[in-house]
């Protein structure tokens, strides 16, 4: 995996996810298949989860990346009752 690297401040961190995931994609340092983690991407990035699901979003949109369903289970309320929610897992396309 990259070093821990932390975005130029002259570009929009939601840029800054889109172009180093678009180049560790084309690289081959994310491989076909592999699992992306938002909050991983974004601690080595040295931004929030936000401008990098942004940037999975872009890079869905360019047939780079396959955002799949993914359910978990929370809890709603103190009586116990399950909750499923909806979650999104970005895999590389």
């Amino acid at each position: 995996m990259a070093q821990t690297k932390v975005l130029k401040k002259t570009m929009s961190a939601t840029q800054g996810a889109y172009v180093e995931l678009k180049r560790r994609i084309l690289d081959g340092e994310l491989a076909e298949g592999s699992p992306i983690r938002q909050d991983e991407v974004a601690a080595q990035l040295g931004v929030s989860k936000i401008p990098v699901r942004e940037a999975l979003m872009r890079l869905q949109s360019e047939g780079l990346v396959k955002f799949t369903p993914n359910v978990r289970r929370g809890r709603c309320n103190s009586h116990g009752d399950g909750l499923h929610r909806n979650a999104r897992h970005a895999t590389c396309a």
